[in-house]
């Protein structure tokens, strides 16, 4: 019976090496087997710790992605949000060109559907007009890879046209390729409307401007040739009044100059007579009529020459006025020279006379009206133009000599104006009269 029991008892215990490691307990940390490694506890520590660590960073990164992920659908919807409400057309192309997304407003206008405005469906809206140029000009942009810009006309859902602006911009990567095109529509219709009606205003307005510039070039027309006729006519009586003159002054010289000359010689014969048959008073009254017969026939002389002077033209303008102002020039009375220090280019006959009637008239003027001591005359040539001066000493010019409706002065305006001169009438200081005359020197 014994051997049984102890049978018994040794098939349910435990081998002896398992007591003993029961008894020592766990391994210690750190504890190494005879080959050098880690004991099996120690191992599955580290490894536990690594996967702990690795668990942490791996839910850290899922944090930042569920918050980078609801940046990006907050970012998306205040893009959708944007695009969707304004009231501008956006839309968005792959590098090709061939659209993937056009906003609800476009869609409203068109009545397109965003699978039929897909790819190059939108272009279906363009008028018709429009199409070709806005195709050619936007593979152009694709091309060239530059912003698209152009006007053109969409089809609304009622089946009208508006103007839009179009813009689209490339969209590039860092090394510069076009990855995406994003683009917009602006309605432009009234402005076009607006550019149109100012078109069709200037249109009008230019044709308004032509018809009146036509009326004017015909009414400047008439007032040449009627300034012309005036001129002519002008001239006509410049040359009619200097024929006059020339003929009055010839009936003065041969007709009355010589008729008083004659009556002189009768008188003083008669004189002579009278003292003859001893009547001294007659004969001195006689006398007296023959002096002043004489000095009529003098004034008279005097006037046949300023109305007939010695040819004036051109090359004899200086001697002309030389005799003129030796006629005025009287000792005792009145002394008038002429100053002419230098060569005059006078090629103008016509110019020559008008100048020297315009002295002849202020000579008279300052010598008979102006009771003038001095006069004098300067013809010269001063920074290339021809200037003529007449200065006196006498009472001067009235106050409102602007608006004096004297001949005198009137013709020697006229006269200055017909051959393309300036004159001027001035007082002088310390008393008298400068009358100035400036005329371009011809070429």
């Amino acid at each position: 019976m014994k051997p049984q029991r102890q049978a018994k008892e040794t098939s349910s215990s435990p081998p002896r090496d398992a007591v003993r490691t029961k008894k020592a307990g766990p391994a210690k940390e750190g504890a190494r087997s005879l080959d050098g490694h880690a004991a099996p506890m120690a191992r599955q520590k580290v490894m536990h710790d690594e996967l702990n660590a690795k668990r942490l960073a791996l839910e850290e990164a899922q944090e930042r992605l569920k918050a980078q992920s609801a940046e990006l659908r907050e970012s998306a919807e205040r893009f959708r949000t944007m695009t969707e409400r304004i009231p501008v057309f956006m839309y968005t192309t792959n590098a090709v060109g061939q659209s993937d997304y056009v906003n609800q407003h476009f869609l409203d206008y068109t009545g397109l559907t965003l699978a039929a405005a897909s790819g190059v469906g939108w272009m279906k809206a363009i008028h018709p007009e429009d199409h070709a140029s806005v195709i050619a000009n936007w593979q152009k942009a694709i091309v060239e890879q530059k912003p698209f810009e152009m006007a053109f006309r969409f089809r609304a859902v009622n089946g009208s046209y508006r103007w839009f602006r179009g813009d689209t911009q490339p969209v590039r990567d860092e090394q510069g390729n076009v990855t995406k095109w994003f683009g917009s529509c602006a309605d432009i219709d009234d402005l076009m409307r607006v550019q149109a009606d100012l078109a069709a205003v200037n249109e009008r307005l230019e044709e308004r401007v032509i018809e009146r510039t036509a009326q004017l070039a015909a009414a400047n027309k008439e007032l040449r040739h009627e300034f012309k006729e005036r001129q002519r006519l002008e001239h006509e009586i410049t040359e009619i009044s200097e024929q006059e003159r020339r003929s009055l002054g010839q009936v003065l010289h041969e007709g009355v100059c010589q008729h008083l000359a004659g009556v002189v010689m009768i008188a003083t014969t008669l004189s002579d007579v009278c003292e003859q048959k001893s009547d001294p008073e007659m004969a001195r009254r006689l006398k007296e009529i023959a002096s002043l017969i004489r000095s009529a026939a003098n004034d008279a002389r005097d006037v046949a020459k300023g109305l007939h002077p010695v040819d004036v033209d051109a090359d004899g303008l200086v001697a002309a006025l030389r005799d003129l102002t030796a006629r005025y020039d009287v000792p005792g009375q009145t002394r008038c020279v002429l100053h002419c220090h230098e060569p005059v280019p006078v090629h103008d006959n016509d110019v020559a006379m008008h100048l020297y009637r315009i002295v002849q008239e202020a000579v008279v003027n300052a010598s008979r009206h102006a009771h003038a001591r001095n006069i004098s005359v300067h013809l010269g040539i001063r920074q290339q133009d021809i200037t003529l001066s007449i200065t006196d000493d006498g009472v001067g010019l009235p106050e409102n000599h602007d608006q004096s409706t004297g001949l005198g002065l009137k013709l020697m305006r006229y006269r200055a104006s017909s051959i393309g001169a300036v004159l001027s009438l001035a007082a002088r200081t310390g008393g008298g009269t400068v009358v100035r005359c400036r005329l371009a020197s011809p070429t």
